[in-house]
């Protein structure tokens, strides 16, 4: 929903088109509320559970048959935030809280928006889970290191992000280790993701915003020591392949991706804000930085480059800290609880 988005970066004339297209595939969501509505007549749905904040269809589709509703917010809501749409915060906040039962919240910093205009629609912070035990395997890790030019004696610092939005602030990850590059010759860095590929005008946005980080990287002259790695399926692979997991944005709703570095024993660096500072503890299992700042997050890199035994310690606290705080178990069983709550047991 592009044209819902006021801070999406698709010009106005692409936001009318796509305005225009979903209007005619979905009837101005009529035709998804419509759909849903077969699904839970059909299947005797007792309860509809809507995994994003910015499509209502499930919410309303449930409401009109009379069923509960759980909304689980995993954006960054408000004029403030990430995602802002052209309803006022007061109202957005509202209709969300009053076409839910109960409101699921992937952190407390995207339940800000709710604590500001809040009403007694229960809710509830469920963090994100992993399966620890997915992200034992070293071997991969050094398997990937190998396709990628990485040798014993080097370290590879990553982010983990596809090259297709600002908001991920891959130019800072980029600025940052230009500044390292001096202090660490014997550090290499890669950013793992799909590189989109230039495509029809009205999906261009992707493509050009990662030929401009392309352009970064060679003006900042990291060519020789900078990795586009593309996608690679194994996540597990990609945290065991890397020392350091860099991840400058600050406005992630939760950043699962931090709690999947931990859970491979490596230490994470970002900043302290948005949901990142909620699974990453500053010293204990990684360095929370100022945020939008390279500096910030060079320095932070080049403290974990000079301190091996620091490396290691934070990462094993990690490791623990997953297992203990968001294990996969942990993030159903919360959620199956309030599934009863809303059901009544």
């Amino acid at each position: 929903m592009t044209w819902w988005n006021r801070k999406s970066r698709v010009s106005l004339m692409r936001r009318l088109v796509l305005a225009a297209i979903d209007t005619k595939t979905s009837w101005f969501g009529i035709r998804s509320i419509l759909h849903i509505r077969r699904l839970i007549r059909d299947w005797q749905i007792d309860l509809v559970h809507t995994h994003t904040g910015v499509i209502p269809w499930g919410a309303i589709a449930a409401k009109t048959m009379g069923i509960p509703h759980i909304w689980h917010i995993h954006e960054p809501n408000g004029s403030a935030r990430l995602f802002e749409y052209w309803l006022p915060d007061s109202v957005l906040a509202s209709l969300i809280q009053n076409w839910s039962d109960h409101l699921i919240l992937v952190s407390r910093y995207v339940g800000e928006l709710f604590d500001q205009h809040s009403l007694p629609t229960p809710k509830t912070v469920i963090y994100q889970g992993v399966d620890a035990d997915l992200f034992g395997h070293i071997e991969a890790g050094r398997d990937l290191r190998k396709s990628l030019n990485i040798g014993q004696d080097q370290l590879l610092i990553g982010m983990v992000a596809g090259p297709t939005s600002t908001w991920k602030r891959h130019d800072l990850f980029i600025k940052a280790a230009a500044l390292l590059q001096a202090q660490a010759p014997n550090v290499r860095f890669a950013i793992f993701g799909t590189i989109p590929h230039q495509s029809r005008w009205l999906y261009n946005t992707s493509y050009d915003y990662a030929l401009s980080l392309q352009k970064l990287v060679a003006d900042c002259g990291l060519a020789d020591h900078f990795i586009w790695a593309g996608f690679h399926a194994d996540v597990p692979a990609i945290m065991n392949a890397l020392d350091i997991l860099v991840h400058p944005c600050a406005q992630e709703g939760f950043g699962r991706i931090a709690i999947e570095a931990m859970a491979a024993g490596r230490p994470v660096v970002g900043p302290r804000g948005g949901g990142l500072a909620e699974s990453v503890i500053d010293g204990e299992t990684g360095l929370l930085v100022a945020p939008n700042s390279a500096e910030a997050l060079a320095a932070a890199c080049q403290t974990l480059i000079s301190q091996p035994e620091l490396r290691y310690r934070l990462g094993h606290a990690g490791q623990n800290h997953v297992r203990s705080a968001f294990g996969l178990q942990r993030s159903a069983e919360a959620i199956i609880d309030v599934y009863r709550q809303v059901l009544g047991g």
